[in-house]
């Protein structure tokens, strides 16, 4: 099976109320991390604390390290090559064997064989977990944890 980042994120009200939610919550933190829309906080956190905090599943962090040469940059991860330019971060700042942490949402994955210009990589199913209207899965691909929401199947 291969898995890819998918080009659609369906964005849900529940969300959205989670987000204000859970931000009210961790206040008594003693610091605010992040102000913003609850989409703002979604695509665009500012750091590792808000990612997890912001979406249900959290967000998969992965760690990568950049490699360029004339053709482009990528971020070598666990289970692949992710072209640089996909990325959020602008990497041209950044020398070769800068190291990265990545975050994948779990909703921004797909089940896939991939295909141009994507980014694919193999992985084994360890838990499904059926949510009604999704599936979470939990997955290894070489050796890293990852969790997918992929839409349940209608006959």
């Amino acid at each position: 099976m291969a898995i890819g980042l998918n080009d659609q994120r369906d964005v849900q009200v529940a969300r959205v109320w989670q987000a204000k939610q859970v931000l009210q919550k961790e206040l008594p933190r003693g610091r605010v991390e992040q102000i913003g829309t609850a989409d703002e906080l979604y695509l665009g956190p500012a750091d590792r604390f808000v990612g997890q905090l912001v979406g249900d599943p959290p967000m998969n962090l992965v760690p990568g390290t950049l490699s360029r040469n004339a053709q482009g940059a990528w971020l070598e991860l666990p289970f692949g090559a992710l072209d640089a330019t996909q990325l959020a971060t602008p990497t041209q700042a950044f020398e070769p064997g800068a190291e990265f942490l990545v975050g994948l949402r779990p909703h921004d994955l797909a089940l896939g064989a991939g295909g141009a210009g994507r980014f694919a990589f193999r992985a084994e199913i360890r838990i499904t977990e059926p949510q009604g209207d999704v599936t979470i899965l939990d997955l290894d691909a070489s050796g890293t944890q990852l969790r997918v929401v992929v839409p349940e199947v209608r006959s």
